[in-house]
């Protein structure tokens, strides 16, 4: 399945009126509170990518968040399988995530958006709330803060 057939079967599963509009790049986005989500295809290595921007954390005391998003990389224990970055020209935390198609149909890729939306919704919280002197949760605990974030 490509990414405009993938996109097609998961736009009829959570039951858009109108076909997501895809661009000739094989990109396409949605909104999600004040967070916008990313998706693009690309058929060649037949993989889907998620991403969004998660925040720019102040600048005092990077090193411990930078330590927290480190620790939720690994094994993507605190992340939801995605993958935590740093744009290097922004400074902002990034929140990335890739499928191969063939692990995906409709169901799988609505799962897939919930827990990526789930993990970003948790990483804008800390980010933005961030505290060089806060305890940060454990990366196996469940995602605090989401109530309201995403209506259904």
């Amino acid at each position: 399945m490509m990414f405009r057939e993938l996109m097609a079967a998961f736009g009829e599963k959570i039951g858009l009126a109108e076909p997501i509009e895809i661009d000739e790049d094989g990109f396409c986005s949605f909104d999600v509170g004040d967070a916008t989500v990313a998706m693009q295809g690309v058929d060649e290595i037949e993989t889907l990518s998620l991403s969004a921007d998660v925040g720019t954390p102040p600048p005092e005391n990077l090193e411990t968040l930078y330590r927290e998003l480190l620790q939720a990389n690994d094994n993507f224990r605190g992340t939801n399988g995605a993958t935590l970055s740093l744009d290097p020209r922004t400074g902002s935390v990034r929140l990335c995530r890739y499928a191969p198609y063939s692990a995906l149909d409709a169901d799988r890729l609505s799962e897939l958006v919930l827990g990526f939306i789930e993990a970003l919704a948790n990483w804008r919280l800390r980010v933005r709330d961030f505290r060089a002197d806060a305890s940060f949760a454990s990366a196996d605990a469940p995602a605090q803060g989401l109530d309201g974030f995403l209506q259904v």
